[in-house]
């Protein structure tokens, strides 16, 4: 940086990880994320006698996804912990319909974006994802955010020819123990063969009827 005539520098870096599934809680953490991130983490910026530290963040957060009604909802909670503000928490919820609309709501404490409720949307088609988002930026007021993603390449079955028979085979054995399951009564069972089916292929039609099916008889 330079001020003046008065100049400073440093090095610094952003690390963190993310790890998914956690296969010795049971079946039902699949879904689960967890992930932390340590930003601007470096040495400080001296201006002649004057040192001062990067604005460095810590954050940890999770998710969880889970089908609802054959369409996947997530639930996230983050918390932000910088050293020249006040920690803050953020937690939201996003639905996505047919892999197309998503909906997101959500909230966040105090800090120098202000605090409150957030909503927005997204919509997505082929490579191309356009979000909006209405937040409140503090004293600033409130604002409105648009992104728009391009996304480039194939799809990992078509780069890897083993990896779609792999999916295919999955997508074969999951449908057909959740019909056995289903025929003998085991409903609940069968719910959660069939939703193994939809997360390895959304638009699948028949899993999605029969997970409707099996839904139905559960409730009588």
């Amino acid at each position: 940086e330079k001020l003046d005539d008065a100049t400073a520098s440093t090095f610094a870096g952003d690390f963190g990880f993310q790890y998914g599934g956690f296969p010795f809680f049971g079946e039902w953490s699949n879904g689960l994320t967890f992930g932390a991130a340590i930003t601007n983490f470096g040495g400080k910026m001296k201006f002649d006698s004057e040192e001062a530290k990067l604005p460095q963040t810590l954050k940890a957060g999770f998710g969880y996804t889970r089908k609802i009604l054959g369409d996947p909802l997530t639930v996230g909670v983050d918390v932000f912990s910088p050293n020249d503000n006040v920690l803050s928490v953020g937690g939201g919820v996003e639905y996505w319909l047919k892999n197309i609309l998503a909906l997101r709501v959500g909230y966040k404490t105090k800090d120098d974006e202000g605090s409150g409720i957030r909503a927005g949307a997204g919509i997505k088609a082929k490579i191309v994802q356009i979000d909006y988002a209405y937040t409140g930026y503090g004293v600033l007021g409130d604002t409105h955010r648009i992104g728009l993603s391009v996304k480039f390449g194939a799809p990992i079955e078509k780069l890897v020819p083993e990896a779609k028979k792999v999916k295919e085979d999955f997508i074969k054995n999951t449908m057909a123990e959740g019909m056995k399951l289903y025929e003998s009564g085991r409903y609940k069972e069968a719910v959660l063969e069939f939703n193994k089916t939809l997360d390895s292929d959304p638009g699948h039609k028949e899993a999605f009827e029969m997970m409707k099916k099996a839904n139905e008889m559960l409730k009588r």
